[in-house]
């Protein structure tokens, strides 16, 4: 499992297990009270655990490893605070 957060913001993102209806890769949002708010879920990509990923510093970009031997570059047409 992973975990990064998206640049200056308090939005990140998650990795896990993946199954044939969840690539394992999840969006999230810290409320002010420090619990997460899931967002939103990749649909998709990876076909076993999602190892680690990555968000370019520019934000427009997110990279996952898997146990799928895959490495997945996802562009980010939104922005993090529209996701979900």
């Amino acid at each position: 499992m992973s975990i990064d957060f998206f640049p200056n913001s308090d939005l990140f993102v998650t990795s896990s297990l993946s199954s044939e209806f969840d690539t394992g890769i999840r969006f999230w949002k810290l409320k002010s009270t420090f619990e997460p708010q899931h967002l939103y879920d990749l649909v998709g990509g990876h076909t076993s655990a999602v190892n680690v990923v990555r968000f370019a510093p520019n934000g427009q970009y997110l990279a996952s490893g898997s146990d799928d031997q895959m490495v997945i570059i996802w562009t980010l047409k939104m922005t993090p605070v529209e996701f979900g």
